[in-house]
């Protein structure tokens, strides 16, 4: 795309409607034919005159509110091991239980605190004490 009228925010919108680039019409004829032929490339190019769109960062999922005395101390035990990284298999034999019963610890645990995967989990148990 070319502009006569370059903004902070016009990355950002063209980015979403699928445009590759941009150039401000006012720029040298060396940098506005460098753009077509990036874009042709397959590349993105954005004028000198405008900074890149910076992607937006995911927000952090909230953690519940829930303090470790929500769960039984066999799941304690299992989020801590989980924060420590070890895998379902690991717990298993650490604890002397079978995978599938450690597979059931963990999804209890996850339901019990609202949360939808590991790494979100690993934070709560490091909030909590558990790491």
């Amino acid at each position: 795309m070319l502009t006569a009228h370059p903004e902070a925010q016009l990355p950002a919108e063209l980015l979403s409607m699928g445009v590759a680039g941009f150039v401000d019409k006012n720029s040298p004829l060396e940098q506005i034919d460098r753009a077509v032929q990036c874009v042709l490339d397959g590349g993105m190019f954005f004028s000198a005159t405008v900074p890149p769109p910076v992607p937006k960062l995911t927000a952090e999922p909230t953690l519940p509110r829930l303090g470790a005395e929500a769960l039984s101390e066999r799941e304690r035990e299992v989020a801590r091991l989980v924060a420590r990284g070890l895998l379902s298999k690991e717990i298993a034999a650490q604890l002397d239980l079978s995978t599938r019963t450690v597979e059931k610890h963990r999804a209890r645990i996850l339901a019990r605190l609202g949360l939808h995967d590991t790494p979100t989990l690993v934070r709560w148990c490091m909030r909590n004490g558990l790491g």
